[in-house]
């Protein structure tokens, strides 16, 4: 269910839920939360990263989806277009982290 998910997104959603739930989730139950957090964490970062994209590369962007690409690829786009994209990624990040922590208190 959950094997679609980058190491990195694993690692750091596990950490989310270790720190939130501690280790007493099911495994069963947890590999459910990692299915559900991961489209909600990938959409953020997809929209974070398209209103840091320059406008002058709006078009470019547009075609590349439109072939259906691969995530590697547009990782890449971004990361070569968007002068602070690891700064963008990671505020982003930060930001999720913080908005689940705050929501389980």
């Amino acid at each position: 269910m959950t094997n679609h998910i980058a190491p990195e997104t694993r690692q750091f959603l596990e950490r989310l839920l270790e720190e939130t739930h501690g280790n007493k989730i099911p495994v069963a139950l947890k590999e459910e939360m990692l299915a559900d957090l991961n489209p909600r964490l990938e959409n953020d970062l997809i929209t974070s990263l398209i209103h840091a994209l320059p406008h002058e590369y709006s078009d470019e962007f547009d075609r590349l989806m439109e072939t259906n690409p691969e995530p590697q690829k547009v990782n890449e786009f971004f990361l070569s277009h968007i002068p602070n994209a690891k700064k963008v990624i990671s505020s982003t990040l930060t930001e999720f982290y913080n908005l689940y922590l705050s929501a389980k208190k």
